[in-house]
């Protein structure tokens, strides 16, 4: 890495870490679980929840951290790769009930 980017990098994890730390602990667990390669199923049955329980907190905290990460201050290269990261979806729907909630929508 060049320095720069590893100064985009330092950012990301500085912020990530940041914004980590300030969910609810249930939604920090699913996530950091997720982050180290666990299906939903497995992180379900790990913590003896069912499944839909564990994707809503994955989806819950997931729109807590790109708006926590939003408001940090970060160089223009680290907001993009962020972005970029953000733009990548799983699976083509119409928005879920999180996102209307999250856009300002009532139904």
């Amino acid at each position: 890495l060049t320095p720069d980017e590893q100064l985009n990098l330092d950012s990301l994890v500085w912020a990530l870490r940041s914004e980590m730390a300030q969910l609810p602990q249930e939604q920090k667990s699913a996530l950091l679980m997720r982050m180290h390669g666990l299906k939903i199923h497995e992180i379900a049955s790990s913590l003896d929840l069912p499944p839909g329980t564990i994707a809503s907190r994955l989806r819950y905290g997931t729109i807590r951290l790109k708006a926590g990460m939003s408001r940090l201050p970060l160089s223009d290269e680290a907001r993009a790769a962020l972005e970029a990261a953000g733009t990548k979806k799983s699976r083509a729907s119409k928005p879920g009930p999180t996102e209307k909630i999250a856009e300002g929508s009532s139904d």
